[in-house]
């Protein structure tokens, strides 16, 4: 059975086109060949290779000009995930330019460096859709600022928020992501060409210039020292995405849990719910919550990782090549998803209206209570509003219709009072003000969003 991510029949309902293409074997190769050209560049421009030699590699560095039948044949045989393209790149130039190839630096170099170039690809498309998705969490946000609908509390109702704060919450949360995915740009774009324990001995004195220079020539940062036995960045990455999965599971699980039968406030889009047995819809909150939790769970190995024996471990590296291409494709998917299923959410306003309304203002108490000991006092005002619950509750009567009826009650609080009291709009706090908070956040902190949407 293929992978879950290459299944022809599932592929595309846990993965993208455009992220399985950043990883794609043969993108990977090639990157390997773009690395080993930079450098042949670079060191011919230095002296240090014939500029002849650098020409031919360069031209011939492109992997549908080399036997990749052979390659696979070699892979198997020599159980080493590089040498066999060196030596068909090797075998595919002329006039002795193969024997300048890979002049003075490690496979894990090469191998590394591409994987910094995957990194900007795979960032570039999660940034991209990140930003998309708090915009459209800001639309709603700002439309129902002011709706209210049930808070819940440990899974029980307590008093009343906005539709409105529940986008702006997720929507905030999202941007602080995004603002991560800012700061991580200079521990992920990094590249390394320092030999194989690190001291880039192999590249002889003008070694600052060579690499310098092929790290320019890629777009990629110049580290202060080797990395080849440390990998904090590549699991800063990883730990991130799984970061952001948490983020996106939380929404996607609210709005599973909120369009439940019986509750039933918020629906997804119908064009999102396939049919399975006796047309039980199937909501895509759910595939994306179940996305979202496998990329979470790949922290771990990206944590595993980080511990590197002495100054290379081939062991560590090799686990990068699984946690940052799944984690990158999974959650790209889960991101498209998300911004599908918010922008066409839908908002049941009347079953928002019967569920706030479900216990008859018993979540109000400790605000009835509060106004009520304004005329009361304390003691007395607690103890009348617990009297009507406990009326309400042993005689199934309406806890409004106890209030009403109370005549102590109503020696402090008029009718009028009492029914301002149970309109749930005059109870949302400062919600609209929080909302307002974040959306003046957003866009003071994307002004430069387009900086990162950019990245070359």
């Amino acid at each position: 059975m293929a992978h879950i991510l290459t299944n022809p029949f599932y592929k595309d309902v846990w993965s993208t086109d455009e992220m399985r293409d950043v990883f794609a074997d043969r993108h990977r190769y090639q990157r390997w060949l773009d690395v080993e050209a930079a450098l042949a560049r670079v060191q011919a421009r230095l002296g240090i290779i014939p500029q002849e030699a650098a020409d031919e590699i360069c031209k011939k560095a492109h992997l549908e000009l080399l036997d990749v039948d052979a390659l696979k044949e070699h892979l198997v045989q020599a159980q080493h995930t590089f040498v066999p393209l060196l030596k068909q790149l090797e075998k595919a130039c002329d006039n002795g330019a193969g024997e300048f190839i890979h002049y003075g630096t490690a496979t894990q170099d090469i191998q590394d460096t591409a994987t910094s170039l995957e990194l900007k690809d795979a960032f570039r498309i999660i940034f991209r859709d990140m930003v998309i998705l708090e915009k459209k969490l800001i639309e709603m946000a700002k439309k129902y600022n002011s709706q209210p609908m049930i808070g819940r509390s440990n899974n029980q109702h307590a008093l009343p928020i906005t539709v409105g704060l529940k986008a702006a919450s997720w929507a905030a949360e999202v941007r602080r992501n995004i603002e991560r995915m800012k700061d991580m740009r200079k521990y992920i774009f990094v590249g390394l060409i320092h030999g194989s324990t690190g001291t880039m001995s192999g590249l002889g004195e003008r070694a600052y210039e060579v690499v310098e220079g092929v790290l320019e020539e890629l777009g990629l940062e110049m580290p202060a020292c080797a990395w080849t036995g440390i990998r904090d960045n590549y699991g800063h990455f990883t730990v991130f995405l799984s970061q952001a999965a948490a983020t996106i599971s939380r929404i996607t699980n609210e709005i599973y849990q909120l369009s439940r039968t019986e509750i039933n406030e918020f629906s997804e889009p119908t064009s999102s719910c396939s049919a399975g047995d006796n047309s039980i819809r199937q909501p895509l909150s759910a595939q994306v919550t179940a996305i979202c939790r496998i990329v979470v769970n790949n922290a771990p190995l990206a944590l595993q990782a980080m511990i590197v024996e002495h100054e290379r471990d081939t062991r560590s590296w090799r686990l990068d090549w699984h946690h940052i291409p799944e984690n990158s494709i999974l959650l790209s998917k889960a991101l498209l998803d998300t911004i599908y299923l918010i922008d066409g959410l839908e908002i049941n306003e009347d079953n928002i209206k019967k569920n706030l309304n479900l216990l008859n203002g018993q979540v109000l108490s400790e605000i009835i209570v509060s106004r009520l000991q304004e005329n009361s006092g304390k003691n007395l005002a607690q103890e009348l509003v617990n009297k009507c619950l406990l009326d309400a509750k042993n005689n199934e009567i309406a806890f409004d219709k106890c209030l009403s009826s109370n005549e102590e009650i109503k020696n402090f609080l008029s009718k009028q009072e009492l029914a301002n009291l149970f309109d749930y709009s005059n109870h949302i706090g400062q919600s609209v003000r929080q909302i307002d908070e974040v959306v003046n956040l957003s866009n003071t902190q994307s002004a430069n969003d387009g900086f990162f949407l950019a990245l070359e």
